[in-house]
């Protein structure tokens, strides 16, 4: 019985370990729960006191391989590529709307008073100065708010005969 609790303890140690190369959460759990037959194990075969001493071990174990995971996610295996380690200042974020000022460009839904409309060639979030926009008709940005972008109608040109 020594055998299976050694082997469930191993095979527990290496699916946590093998969590932090591929992260879902399924190898950790695993893991844990044989972990966790082992101590179950202990108890049943060895007492009180051992399962006692089995249950701290694996407890310091478990959370000392959960603060490991927390501090060096990032950095290790595909955590480095899930996790955004650009940073964008708060005047890039406000300004990255301010060069469409004043581009034209056509409804893509109805606005009423917001929907989507194509402009400089990027499908955008926009808001109607006012009243309600029907999808297909002109329109120029004449404000920029943060992320909040304030188009106008333009007014359609007579043609001439």
């Amino acid at each position: 019985m020594l055998a299976t609790i050694i082997l469930l303890v191993i095979l527990g140690i290496l699916a946590i370990g093998l969590e932090f190369f591929l992260p879902g959460g399924i190898l950790g759990v695993v893991g844990v729960a044989a972990i966790a037959g082992a101590v179950v194990l202990c108890f049943t075969e060895y007492g009180g006191g051992a399962g006692l001493v089995a249950t701290a071990v694996a407890v310091l174990f478990i959370v000392g391989a959960l603060s490991f995971w927390l501090k060096y996610f990032d950095k290790v295996g595909p955590g480095k590529d899930l996790m955004l380690n650009a940073q964008v200042t708060k005047d890039e974020a406000l300004d990255q709307y301010t060069s469409f000022i004043d581009q034209e460009g056509v409804t893509q839904t109805a606005l009423r008073p917001a929907g989507k409309a194509q402009i400089s060639g990027q499908r955008l979030d926009v808001v109607a100065e006012s009243g309600m926009i029907d999808p297909g008709e002109a329109v120029r940005v004449v404000k920029v708010e943060g992320s909040r972008i304030v188009v106008r109608r333009v007014p359609a040109t007579p043609a001439v005969a």
